[in-house]
């Protein structure tokens, strides 16, 4: 399935705008544990946004649920910026420098 430019633009500008507003929004947290798996944390910003931090693979993503999609959408994003800017997330985010502990 393709995606049309201006829904890509959209959500690229979501995605943004949710990064750098992180910390202005309170997150509700939720830890699932996947056999043979490092833990992967969601916290929950609001109904159709949630935060992921992958600490397998180091990464965090912005997931957001489009009305009429099959399934989320996940935007890699920043996971020193998300430390920096979402409180509740500092605590998983062990890899990077900039993370307090």
């Amino acid at each position: 399935m393709k995606r049309s430019p201006v829904a890509l633009r959209r959500l690229a500008a979501v995605a943004l705008a949710a990064t750098f507003l992180g910390g202005c929004v309170s997150a509700r947290t939720v830890n699932a544990d996947v056999p043979g798996e490092s833990p992967v944390t969601r916290f929950f910003v609001g109904p159709d946004v949630r935060y992921v931090v992958d600490s397998l693979s180091e990464t965090c993503f912005l997931e957001l649920q489009s009305q009429g999609a099959a399934g989320p959408n996940l935007v890699e994003i920043s996971c020193e910026r998300l430390a920096a800017n979402l409180p509740e997330a500092r605590r998983h985010i062990t890899w990077t420098v900039s993370a307090p502990r």
